[in-house]
């Protein structure tokens, strides 16, 4: 499976090791199946890169997949890092280039994972002109840095960036979206048995399922004996056919191991968010027909049918 990671706040602290041993340790893990990358030298940071989600035939892009390193503790202003103004450009751009690969050229969508949320991961809720619509747990102060690198007026703007992923806030695990539009705001939820939660707030993960037709949906899975499914919320809406039918975007998700791809997401015990995109474009076909009735049965998504019409533009 291949699968790839952000490096987190507390990732070098106590371990005597630098966020470029530990990127150099995860290549020697990786066993081939490591997509983890340095990226750019003129970026802040280290592991600012991209993965495109193709189609089965691996042509066509579908989704482009961002990692950043959102930094430490410990800067000039006293406080946690932030997105910078280098990493926003570049990813708008790498988003721009992509969308040329596309026949005819189109908008692909963007998902972002770092560990830190932004400034707006509060203030979106706080904010009563945002009527922002919540779902999940907001139990917990949201820990971000002090500066305000503009991510997310950037997203706005440009419209490529459909989801922001973030961990850190091992308590918090909701999904935010203003009623006026714009990224939704999403905590991939604690998995990890090392870092901090509480007694009564089980571990969970986010998982992110990119559909044939091009949508987005996402849930979390709770270790609570029973893997139950939460919080389902539909991030992005691209009937084949180009017209809105509920009935239809309900039942459409057992097409998934046809696509060739899933997504996961999830933070780990050391703060690591770790990324998992599935190939199943070369899996037998008894084990496609067993997939596609798992899929076609799984909770989560027959919520998500049901779930309100909230399409990205």
């Amino acid at each position: 499976m291949p699968w790839a990671l952000v490096l987190g706040n507390h990732d070098t602290d106590r371990t005597g090791l630098s966020a470029a041993d530990i990127l150099q340790l995860v290549r020697r893990l990786d066993r081939g199946h490591g997509c983890t990358a340095e990226g750019p030298a003129h970026l802040p940071g280290l592991g600012n890169y991209n993965l495109t989600v193709r189609d089965a035939a691996g042509a066509t892009p579908l989704l482009n997949v961002m990692l950043l390193d959102s930094g430490r503790f410990g800067n000039e202003f006293g406080g946690y890092d932030w997105i910078t103004h280098r990493q926003i450009q570049w990813t708008l751009d790498t988003a721009a280039a992509v969308d040329h690969e596309a026949a005819p050229p189109r908008r692909v969508p963007v998902l972002i994972f770092f560990h830190m949320p932004i400034p707006e991961f509060s203030t979106l809720l706080e904010d009563p002109d945002m009527e922002a619509r919540l779902n999940g747990a907001y139990q917990e102060r949201v820990w971000a840095s002090r500066m305000n690198g503009g991510l997310y007026a950037a997203a706005v703007v440009d419209g490529h960036i459909k989801g922001i992923f973030v961990g850190h806030d091992h308590l918090n695990d909701f999904c935010a979206r203003a009623k006026h539009g714009g990224p939704y705001l999403c905590y991939a939820g604690s998995a990890g048995y090392g870092a901090y939660s509480r007694i009564d707030f089980d571990r969970r993960a986010r998982v992110i399922l990119l559909d044939a037709d091009g949508s987005l949906h996402t849930w979390k899975r709770v270790d609570d004996g029973a893997l139950s499914v939460v919080d389902p919320e539909r991030l992005l809406i691209e009937p084949v056919s180009g017209v809105d039918d509920p009935f239809r975007q309900g039942y459409r998700y057992w097409a998934l191991p046809f696509a060739g791809w899933m997504v996961l997401a999830a933070t780990g015990g050391s703060g690591v968010t770790l990324l998992a995109l599935l190939v199943l474009r070369r899996t037998p076909k008894r084990l496609v027909r067993a997939l596609t009735v798992h899929w076609a049965r799984e909770p989560g998504l027959t919520g998500l049918g049901r779930t309100r019409n909230d399409k990205l533009v």
